[in-house]
């Protein structure tokens, strides 16, 4: 009997060492390489028209210190992709400026058929505690909450070809002009643009929650549904004009983007979707 119980044991032990081994092995960092897609835009409302987030993505390198078999303090760097898409219908805009000759007049236009299509790109460095518990054979599920701070790196916007129509009204002289092209005035088919435009610092609250698959004693897979929300207005709103008039060019307009007037109000990152995280770990020594 004795020898049946010490084979028996002895069997044990050589069928489920790895899956012992994994679920008690103590871990102290983590490396790994995280990827993520889902909407992700500037969510904002839009005075006479409508934003709406597309699709966008993420990637980059993570780090993780384990202070026990449970808990982590998650961090790495991350670069995330935002795009927004917003239409407008016709709406007007006058505003004071000079023409060619430094003579003062009101510029008095309305826009019809507005597009714009915004895209911007983040380094993001995520602060996040995470906590895990065995579930399905040995397997991890996970939760982890923090912030992550954003720095902008590119922004840019394109607009659709609207139509345009302008008139200068010159108080001195109580004259309105509405048809001589060459200064400006009149109807503009076409108008389009495709510039950069400028955005601020973000401060993001990001949640994460999904399973940690282990693949061997040293590679696991994180699979799982995340949110990331701006807590900051990060445009750079100085309330400029929308049309920009150029008394050098006064026939060739163009605009700034709707995020940096008053067409728009506070605008926030946010993204929702599937990240994975393919992690490397070292063992205490």
């Amino acid at each position: 009997m004795k020898k049946i119980s010490k084979i028996i044991l002895c069997a044990i032990l050589v069928t489920f060492p790895v899956g012992r081994n994994i679920a008690q092995e103590s871990v102290k960092h983590e490396v790994s390489l995280t990827g993520g897609a889902g909407l992700s835009g500037l969510k904002y409302d839009l005075i006479n028209g409508d934003a709406k987030m597309k699709g966008g993505g993420s990637f980059g390198v993570g780090y993780s210190y384990f202070f026990n078999e449970k808990f982590s303090l998650n961090t790495g760097l991350e670069f995330s992709f935002y795009n927004t898409k917003a239409t407008m219908n016709t709406f007007d805009e006058s505003f004071k400026t000079v023409d060619s000759e430094n003579e003062s007049f009101e510029l008095r236009a309305s826009i019809a058929g507005y597009g714009e299509k915004q895209r911007a790109m983040f380094l993001h460095i995520p602060v996040m505690g995470q906590f895990q518990t065995p579930v399905f054979n040995n397997h991890q599920f996970y939760v982890a909450l923090g912030i992550k701070i954003g720095f902008p790196m590119t922004s840019k916007y394109k607009t659709n070809s609207a139509q345009l129509t302008t008139k200068g009204y010159y108080s001195n002289g109580e004259l309105i002009l509405d048809d001589v092209i060459p200064q400006g005035f009149g109807s503009f088919n076409g108008v389009s643009v495709d510039r950069d435009f400028d955005l601020k610092l973000s401060v993001m609250l990001a949640a994460e929650l999904g399973m940690k698959w282990y693949l061997s004693e040293t590679f696991s897979l994180y699979t799982g549904a995340f949110v990331d929300y701006g807590l900051n207005d990060v445009s750079d709103n100085q309330g400029t004009s929308f049309l920009i008039y150029n008394a050098a060019k006064p026939s060739r307009y163009e605009n700034n983007s709707v995020l940096n007037t008053n067409l728009s109000d506070k605008v926030n990152l946010m993204s929702v979707g599937v990240k994975i995280r393919l992690a490397f770990k070292m063992t205490k020594n």
